[in-house]
């Protein structure tokens, strides 16, 4: 009797929670699949991502991160990085080239954590943490730097926020002309 009460209850806050959790993103049209064009050889040539790219993305896995849908360990990446970088890449490759990502790699878990000890509400109480596959991270990381470096030379000189992942070269001057200042100034 125990069992049924607490997985009724558990039922009970998992629609408000869905309904929520969805809402984030409901305002937001669907993405119409004629929007990716497929990239010709002429184009993609610059788009290639090479075994030792990925290998060096694997051995830099954390560990102690969650598992994804795809059910493959972080540690099996990094352990075995140099039998899984070729077809990994690949993948990747051949992804880039058709305009295709596999469904599995779009695909997350949400789990709700808490942001207080007890939760009341699940609208303001939790936050979702999305569980996703290291694989997929992988391939958004490159395909992000990529970004990044066609985008960078649009940024603000002064634009510092978002760019922490990748050196900035206006944070080396910063540095040296607060170095410079009276310690007064700066309150310290």
């Amino acid at each position: 009797m125990l069992i049924l009460t607490v997985k009724t209850h558990l039922i009970s806050w998992l629609k408000p929670l869905t309904i929520f959790f969805v809402s984030v993103s409901a305002h937001l049209p669907e993405v119409a699949p004629d929007i990716m064009v497929k990239l010709t050889d002429e184009y993609s040539h610059e788009f290639i991502i090479e075994p030792p790219v990925v290998e060096n993305r694997l051995i830099k896995i954390n560990i102690y991160k969650a598992t994804g849908l795809d059910g493959i360990p972080s540690w099996l990446l990094r352990d075995f990085a140099l039998f899984l970088c070729q077809p990994l890449a690949a993948m990747f490759n051949a992804s880039i080239r058709e305009g295709y990502v596999r469904p599995i790699w779009k695909s997350a878990e949400v789990i709700p954590v808490p942001k207080v000890p007890r939760p009341h509400s699940c609208l303001t109480d939790l936050r979702p943490i999305s569980l996703l596959p290291c694989v997929a991270k992988i391939l958004e990381s490159i395909i992000g730097q990529w970004v990044f470096s066609a985008l960078e030379p649009t940024f603000d000189p002064n634009q510092f926020g978002s760019t922490t992942a990748l050196y900035h070269p206006r944070i080396g001057s910063y540095d040296s002309r607060v170095a410079d200042c009276p310690r007064s100034r700066w309150g310290c």
